[in-house]
């Protein structure tokens, strides 16, 4: 599997060509579909795969992880944290405080921790969306608000407007890595959750709110590119510059990170 990705090893690597990144899949116990229904399903958006391809890069779509999680790593530069895709189960859902990520889907927890881990102790860049942003705070030691309890309908988290339309304003911290990948510090967001981080995990710094203080961006400082965002930059491209800004970021230090390892080798 691996020498599907690429013939050449890493002392082959050119800068010049296209950052491969890997794309975490949504991971469903049953599918309830004809043909594959009951069957457990890895599957991603087709708008994440389009929004790295518009953003310069080539988009690979991984498996859960495996016991040869470091030899598909090491044919990696840039890791992307999908968010999930689908419910939680009712029996989940009915709770007033939701269960941990764990409890949700131990397979795709597991699975995402791996990845997780192992691209940072590479210092491969990642990019973390919805629940990817809450998988990496919870990895490193952060915590959640089991759930998001609305005051008004303004300040509702889990919009009822299509995907692909703004919901509510993300304020962005100055001088942070996401306004630098984004281009401004103000800018409008969709919004599908009900869980939020509440302590920062070790290492990681809040750079994005929205109105109600709800944290919508992290970001970890002593690396060189790892941004988690709580929206969904991918459904947002065609409508919002400003996130195809940000691909095209994650993109661009995916290729100095493939740069540095071909200068290594």
């Amino acid at each position: 599997m691996t020498a599907s990705l690429r013939a050449a090893g890493p002392a082959d690597r050119r800068p010049a060509r296209k950052p491969i990144i890997g794309i975490t899949p949504s991971f469903d116990r049953e599918c309830d579909r004809p043909l594959i229904s009951g069957r457990p399903l890895l599957y991603v958006t087709q708008e994440n795969v389009r929004a790295i391809r518009a953003a310069g890069g080539h988009a690979v779509i991984l498996p859960t992880c495996l016991d040869d999680e470091d030899d598909l790593l090491d044919q990696l530069d840039g890791l992307l944290v999908t968010g999930t895709e689908t419910p939680l189960p009712r029996r989940l859902r009915q709770r007033e405080q939701l269960p941990g990520l764990r409890e949700q889907n131990p397979e795709r927890y597991d699975s995402d921790s791996r990845w997780l881990r192992g691209a940072l102790a590479r210092r491969m860049p990642v990019l973390a969306i919805c629940h990817g942003m809450q998988m990496l705070n919870d990895i490193l030691g952060g915590s959640l608000w089991p759930r998001i309890f609305p005051k008004n309908e303004s300040e509702r988290h889990a919009q009822t407007a299509p995907p692909d339309q703004p919901w509510h304003p993300l304020h962005v911290l100055p001088g942070s890595l996401l306004a630098a990948s984004l281009g401004v510090t103000e800018t409008m967001v969709n919004s599908f959750h009900v869980q939020a981080v509440r302590r920062p995990g070790d290492g990681v710094q809040v750079t994005g709110f929205s109105a109600d203080g709800v944290v919508e961006a992290i970001e970890c400082p002593g690396y060189p590119f790892v941004i988690g965002v709580q929206f969904h930059p991918e459904r947002l491209v065609r409508s919002n510059p400003h996130m195809l800004n940000l691909f095209r970021a994650f993109v661009s230090a995916a290729a100095a990170y493939a740069g540095e390892r071909c200068a290594v080798f």
